[in-house]
């Protein structure tokens, strides 16, 4: 009895402490105040940033980490550049001083006190700024800093194009999320969710009258939302006469004076409550079109500001799209909180930009989906996960969603992940190769490859199998409380592992035997991916001056899904030797996951003619050679996941047999070839190769 009370009074404890960790969960409450002033001749930013930050932690905080990521893009040797050229992009790397932007000018200050900064040790784009007393528990600081921002050319999210079009992101001082794992101070990283505080912010923005501005939050001059609303034409810009190129049979391309800035500004009010950041682009040519949405008990303005029509009014447009997604948005999902929704076309970098109600794509983004963006916006925006951390999280969320938007949220893993599709066989293959990595792996040390991968496919492929082991309807209602609860939190795995391991083995078919116990874990993979061997078939041609022309096929398996066992056949019929000759290739790969990546056993064969003549019968005959290369290839792992570095080893024999021409003499006094017997000979080869194409520098050594 006495062990019975205990073990009942520890399980108590044990729930009891989950429950106090749940409801004690605290999040810091920040208000921010900024006045900015765009200078369009300069393509400068200038203004005054006031942060009111009240400590909810249960830690005395002595110094605030602050994000000032315009100096991602001071130099060639910031952490974004570094992301570039791993993704084989230069422009940045190579783009000239006048295309680059910096913040400066920050004077960091409470009340009339200023306050010391520190700059990070590796990363321009992050400082430390050190409070003048520590902030207790439940007590408030007050920190205000003038800033100048030097806006770049939009290589990602911020900046301008030659046309004066502006969009800025990340364009102020913004305090680092502090949580109960600490500070989170990170470099600005173009393919990684920002994790972000959230706060309410009162923006005022002062420019030339004639700009027209879209942004994150409601505006609060109404002459300003008539004007909008009123827009539903560019203004008349006058031609530029252009010369006709005489070597073009084309009409010569129409050219327009740019408008000129009034010179009378205005200053724009937006406010907004709980959200992760506020974004604004600015451009005096935008044409504006909004309609307004019911979207269960909330009224929403879905805005579009756009350039072409292509982006807005055809049929399919983004704008159609963005007002489809908006209204049949997946009912697990929590509403959008925003009263304005903005989609913007304009220059954005690699990626199209998501915020908090304003999307930003490039119209020239042929893969643009406005379901996928509006995933990104509710799941990034409205919950906010450490994109750096755990970026499964919400990458394997959008793609779930996304996935499930088409009809196939009923179906099993088995069916919806498939070969099928390109970035899931391209998994399918890292699992075979052993390359794959678990789900929790952070993002920095994920392989290039795995980036696009295992936060995405993986993750979306761990949601649904969950959701096919609990049975749809009881995922769905798990998954939609957890999203519910963490509107305007941040979010992480723990909270997912309370959700989802909570009588997950009731969810399990009874075959008669004992159900094993299954419970949360990051390290899912699937354990069956839909692999149906096929053998490609295609006609092959070739040419020498021995065989003639020559005509075949070609066989082979060298496709999705990866097969350990992989051959190339290709024979072909000489017209001119009237022989078979060809090619071949098979090879089976191992790969052990140890220090050696892969070893492959591997044969190939060739046979051709090398030379071409008549006997003395007036028939033709051929001399060639055939080739059997038997041979084994170790390729080396990596000790680092970011290496780009290959290294391998290879074994190789050639055994080779050859036939030539013995000269006779004949009955007439002249000489006739006649074929000769098969000469053998070999020869072994050892090769060690060590190259990286990495996009500065690369190099091939044998």
């Amino acid at each position: 009895m006495r062990i019975t009370i205990f073990l009942l009074s520890f399980i108590s404890v044990l729930a009891g402490a989950k429950t106090f960790a749940q409801q004690n969960y605290w999040q810091q409450q920040l208000r921010y105040e900024i006045s900015v002033a765009l200078d369009d001749k300069e393509n400068e930013l200038t203004g005054k940033m006031t942060l009111q930050y009240r400590n909810n932690s249960p830690d005395t905080l002595f110094h605030l980490w602050f994000h000032v990521w315009p100096n991602a893009f001071k130099n060639d040797r910031t952490a974004f550049s570094e992301e570039r050229l791993r993704n084989g992009s230069t422009d940045f790397y190579f783009s000239k001083d006048a295309d680059r932007g910096y913040i400066n000018q920050l004077d960091f200050r409470s009340g009339d006190e200023s306050l010391e900064t520190e700059d990070d040790s590796l990363h321009i784009d992050v400082i430390r700024v050190i409070l003048s007393a520590p902030l207790l528990p439940g007590a408030e600081v007050k920190i205000s800093t003038p800033f100048h921002v030097k806006l770049p050319y939009t290589f990602s999210g911020i900046g301008h194009d030659r046309f004066h079009s502006y969009l800025a992101a990340n364009w102020y001082p913004k305090v680092a999320v502090y949580d109960s794992k600490g500070w989170h101070p990170s470099p600005y990283l173009e393919s990684v969710s920002p994790y972000e505080e959230f706060a309410d912010y009162n923006v005022k923005i002062t420019l030339p009258r004639n700009y027209v501005v879209a942004a994150s939050g409601d505006l609060q001059n109404a002459d300003e939302i008539a004007w909008l609303k009123g827009r539903t034409k560019a203004p008349e810009r006058e031609k530029l006469p252009v010369k006709k190129n005489k070597n073009s049979f084309g009409k010569p391309k129409v050219v327009y004076k740019e408008i000129a800035s009034d010179p009378e500004t205005k200053t724009l009010t937006y406010v907004s409550s709980n959200t992760t950041s506020f974004v604004f682009a600015a451009d005096k040519n935008f044409i504006v079109k909004s309609e307004s949405i019911n979207n269960e008990s909330k009224t929403m303005t879905a805005w579009v500001f756009y350039k072409t029509k292509k982006f807005c009014c055809e049929d399919l447009s983004s704008f159609t799209e963005l007002l489809y997604a908006l209204k049949n948005s997946d009912k697990i999902l929590p509403a959008i909180p925003f009263n304005n929704v903005s989609l913007v076309e304009g220059r954005t970098g690699k990626l199209p930009l998501v915020s908090p109600g304003l999307i930003a794509a490039d119209v020239r983004d042929k893969s643009l989906s406005q379901s996928h963006l509006v995933h990104k916006m509710i799941i990034g925006s409205v919950i906010n996960v450490n994109g750096k951390d755990e970026p499964w999280i919400a990458d394997g969320l959008v793609e779930y969603f996304d996935r499930g938007s088409d009809g196939t949220a009923d179906k099993s893993y088995q069916q919806i992940f498939s070969s099928d599709n390109i970035q899931d066989a391209l998994l399918a293959k890292a699992f075979t190769q052993k390359k794959d990595q678990p789900l929790s792996t952070t993002y920095d040390r994920l392989t290039q490859q795995n980036k696009e991968l295992i936060p995405n496919i993986r993750g979306a492929a761990w949601f649904n199998a969950v959701r096919v082991l609990l049975t749809p309807a009881e995922f769905d209602k798990r998954l939609a409380r957890f999203l519910k609860d963490h509107v305007s939190k941040h979010a992480a795995s723990g909270e997912l592992e309370n959700i989802f391991s909570t009588n997950i083995e009731n969810a399990i078919p009874d075959s008669g035997e004992a159900k094993p116990k299954r419970r949360f874990a990051v390290l899912y993979k699937p354990e069956k991916w839909d692999s149906v061997p096929v053998t490609y078939i295609a006609p092959s041609a070739g040419y020498n001056t021995s065989d003639g022309l020559m005509a075949g096929l070609m066989i082979h398996n060298y496709g999705l899904p990866f097969e350990r066992f992989r051959y190339f056949v290709s024979p072909l019929y000489g017209l001119r030797s009237r022989g078979i000759n060809g090619l071949a290739d098979l090879g089976y790969t191992i790969f052990p996951g140890t220090k050696i990546q892969s070893i492959r056993f591997g044969a190939g064969f060739a046979k051709f003619s090398t030379r071409s003549s008549k006997d003395s019968t007036g028939e033709r005959i051929n001399a060639g050679f055939a080739k059997f290369t038997p041979s084994v290839r170790l390729d080396f792992r990596n000790r680092s996941t970011q290496s780009s570095v290959e290294k391998w080893l290879e074994w190789k024999t050639y055994i080779i047999g050859e036939t030539g021409f013995n000269y006779n003499l004949g009955s007439g006094g002249e000489y006739y070839p006649a074929k000769s017997g098969i000469q053998y000979r070999y020869l072994n080869q050892l090769t060690f190769s060590i190259s990286d194409q990495r996009v500065l520098y690369p190099y091939d050594a044998s």
